[in-house]
């Protein structure tokens, strides 16, 4: 519908304008959120170049600096979900492999949180479209 491809887009500008904020005024671990956002919006707008790019900027991020599991794991999932919207399947899988890795490392509420988000992943990676929020 066309109040959904409207939706999509200001959701996708809304994550463009906080990233170009936090680029501004954060540190490389708000950079790295806000790439981890726009690369989660992109992919749910279907925009899967766009989702790609962010999503290796969260990656990249990480591993320049020496990021924690956590952020490791979630920079994995940005790029599961952006990989799934960009048609590309082995780098999905890929992606989920990287996370599940991560996850194994974390404890308490953060394994908890990372797991739920780990078999989401799952679940898209089995129905091969990124969501129920993507324009028609």
């Amino acid at each position: 519908a066309a109040g959904d491809a409207e939706a999509a887009a200001l959701m996708v500008e809304a994550a463009r304008r906080a990233r170009s904020a936090w680029q501004q005024a954060g540190g490389w671990l708000e950079v790295e959120r806000a790439d981890w956002q726009l690369a989660r919006c992109a992919a749910a707008a279907g925009q899967g170049a766009l989702a790609l790019q962010a999503a290796q900027d969260c990656v990249r991020a990480c591993q320049a600096n020496e990021a924690d599991d956590y952020e490791h794991c979630f920079a994995y999932e940005a790029l599961g979900h952006a990989a799934v919207a960009a048609g590309d399947a082995a780098l999905a899988g890929h992606a989920h492999a990287l996370m599940a890795e991560r996850v194994l490392a974390l404890e308490g509420a953060d394994r908890v949180y990372a797991d739920g988000c780990l078999a989401a992943l799952e679940g898209l990676l089995a129905s091969g479209r990124e969501s129920s929020h993507r324009p028609t």
